[in-house]
Formats: C-alpha cells, structure tokens, sequence
C-alpha cells in the first residue's frame, strides 16, 4: 500500500468514526428529551378490607389528547405507569367484583412520579324481593335488624345474608366417610370456617348471617344415621350462634324423608337449640315438598311458627335405581355441576308441581299461609338481575297471588 492509499484510508476510518459518533450522541439527546418529557404515575390497589387486589386494570387517559396507557396490578397489589407524556389525566380503575374508580384531573408533571393508591368498593348485586302483608311471619329473622338490600358494596348498610352455607368439620368427615366429595357433581368440598366466613361478612358489610347446610343434607339412606347427623350440625350451629352472638343464626337440618325423625329435629333445634327455621331441600330422595306424607311435619312447622328455607338439590329420577340417581342427574344439568344450570329448574320444578301455585292439600297450604324464602333466585323464572315484565311469567304472577308473602334471593 502506497503512501496515498494509506492516507485515503484513514480519512475514511476518521468519517466512519464520525458519523457513528453523531449518531450515538443523537440517540442520547433524544432519549434524554424524551425523559425530560416523561413522568410516571405509579400506586397499589386495594379493596376496603386493605387487601390487594390483584389484575385489577388502570387506565390513564390524557386529557387534552384522549390518548390512553394501560396497565395491570401485580399479585401485590402495585401498578407502575413509569412514561406518560406530562399533563392532565382520567385515571380509572376496575377489576371483576368491584365498583370502578374514577379519579380526575391527575397533573403528571415533568420528571415525577406520581403515587396514587386507591381502594375499590365491591361491586353491587341487585335482589329482586316481592313481600306483601308480611306481619309477624318474620319475626325470627327481624328480631336480628334483617335488612334486605340490592347494594352488597355498601359496607355501611347493616345486611342479614340469609343465603349462608356452612360446613363443620362433623359434616364435611361424614360426606368425605360415604365418599360424598363432589356433591351435585361439584369440583371438591369447599372449605370453611367461621373466622374465614366473619371476614367476608365483614368486607361486605353483612351484619348476620343464617347458616344452613346445603345440598345433599344429611340423609344418604340410614335413618338413624340422618337423626344423629342432623342433631350433630344443628348443634353445630347453636354453638356458633352462642360464640358469635349477633353475627350467626341458624336454619335447622332435618333427617327428612324420615317424616317422624324430622317432627322430633324441628321441635328441638327451633325450642331448645333457638333456631331461627329449618332448611328444606327441594326433594328429600325425590320426595317433593307436596308430597302429603309431609302433612304432619308441616301441622308441627305450622304450631312452632317456623320460617322455612327451601333451597334446591339435584333432580330425582323416578325411573332410575338408587345408585344411577347421580349419572341422571348429571345428564340433565349436560355434565355442568348442578348449581350452575339444574338448581334454578329443580327450584321451579318443586314450585310448579308441588308447592304453593299447585294449591292442594296440607303441605302447600302450610307454604301459603307461612313465610318461605326460596333459594337460587327463586327458579328459573326469576334467575336474572331484573324482575320480570307483567306479561312475563304471567301465570306465576297470578298462582302465587294466594300467598301472604313472596321472597325471592
């Protein structure tokens, strides 16, 4: 390589070195405007109990651009926006189960990170409730401030919950004992216990809650063995009301179909163990609740003034042996678990056929004349957030029209 050759070769390394030079500072200046340009907006979420809440959305909108950024909470609760454009900002917050939040005119100013923590309320459920000449049939549940309410997120607002299953430890070795672990084709025994069961009543503001035990009761085929269950869980429940008072009552499990059995049950749990009613299912091992071999157990219910909580199993087969009742029953709720798609028609199954709109014999009569709180939203008819028009369920309408008092959860 000549002299010349040399010379032109290192003017060019010299460009080269320059241009990269210029393009390196250029990135910096840049990226140090930006910064300059950027502020952050960060936080936690958390619900009125001071719990985080997680997955929960933030949404900033700008102002004067109506450009949004977005983010989501982390399992702790936090949320970090870390480059907005600097100005004003709509900041709104949701997450499933809850109020959304949202807070106005939030300044984002050159270079800051702003800190906003924010609680969400819990979202409102709307009840549909038709009581007419009530009287004294609720003396039980008023006697403990009852409140029916269609705003669960109002902590502010004493609630009775009705509604609330419990599960002893009593109970729940006897179902794991028969090998009863998926009740209505449910998932697994859910857990409970009353700390658990206080806490939550006392994030949506529920003052008492009336336990019961839920399907599939405490009969599978023993009678004596339905008596001891029975008086083991209602016992259960007197004792929870008296460690918890105010906070706990209780509706009364019977050993039915075991007529006589459940006559003796009532009497005790509602005289001597002061339950506020008994829980009935909507078919004892499909008997249905008009069913006339119940006429005495509803006389004795009548005598003791007992409110009633009628709350749906899974459907009985008439033409299916004992042991292929389940697979039946699976079949008509297409697989699901009973709760999600069966209740709601098993309820309005027990109503249609055999309850107070059927209007014959003893046993619907005991249910117009008495106070009866229907669980699962009353069946199917009523399954849905907003009544029903007039010309809807128009037939319902006019066959309860005998009963002194409507309730529907």
């Amino acid at each position: 390589m000549n002299k010349n050759q040399k010379t032109r070769k290192q003017k060019i390394d010299m460009c080269i070195r320059f241009v990269l030079f210029t393009v390196v500072v250029t990135c910096l200046c840049v990226r140090g405007v930006a910064q300059v340009d950027r502020a952050g907006l960060a936080g936690t979420v958390k619900d009125s109990a001071n719990r985080n809440i997680p997955a929960a959305t933030v949404m900033a909108t700008q102002l004067a651009t109506g450009q949004r950024f977005n983010t989501v909470t982390s399992a702790s609760g936090i949320y970090d926006l870390p480059e907005l454009p600097i100005g004003a900002y709509r900041v709104t917050y949701s997450a499933q189960g809850f109020q959304e939040k949202i807070v106005d005119a939030v300044e984002q100013t050159v270079g800051h990170t702003r800190t906003l923590d924010v609680v969400l309320s819990v979202a409102g459920a709307v009840a549909y409730v038709e009581v007419s000449d009530v009287g004294d049939q609720f003396d039980a549940i008023a006697a403990r401030e009852s409140t029916i309410c269609n705003n669960f997120g109002d902590v502010s607002m004493k609630k009775v919950d009705v509604h609330s299953h419990f599960l002893p430890d009593i109970y729940q070795a006897a179902l794991e004992k028969l090998g009863k672990t998926r009740p209505d084709g449910i998932a697994s025994l859910p857990k409970w216990s009353p700390k658990e069961a206080l806490a939550t009543m006392d994030r949506l503001g529920i003052e008492t809650a009336l336990l019961s035990i839920s399907s599939p009761g405490v009969h599978f085929g023993d009678d004596a063995a339905a008596r001891t269950l029975a008086r083991q869980v209602n016992e259960e429940g007197a004792r929870l009301v008296r460690e918890y008072p105010g906070r706990f009552g209780f509706f009364a499990s019977t050993p039915l179909p075991d007529v006589q059995g459940a006559i003796v049950e009532v009497r005790y749990a509602i005289e001597q163990l002061g339950a506020d009613g008994v829980v009935f299912e909507t078919n004892f091992h499909g008997v249905y609740l008009g069913d006339e071999r119940l006429a005495p157990l509803y006389a004795e219910l009548e005598s003791l003034a007992a409110v009633v909580f009628i709350h749906p199993t899974s459907p009985y087969c008439l033409c299916c042996s004992v042991d292929k009742q389940d697979d039946a029953a699976a079949t008509a709720a297409l697989g699901y678990p009973r709760p999600m798609l069966e209740f709601a028609f098993e309820t309005t199954r027990t109503v249609t056929e055999h309850g107070c709109i059927r209007n014959a014999g003893p046993a619907s009569q005991y249910q117009c004349d008495r106070a009866s709180c229907w669980g699962h939203a009353s069946g199917s008819c009523w399954s849905r957030r907003t009544p029903p028009s007039d010309a809807e369920c128009s037939w319902q309408r006019r066959k309860f029209a005998g009963c002194p008092t409507k309730v529907a959860f």
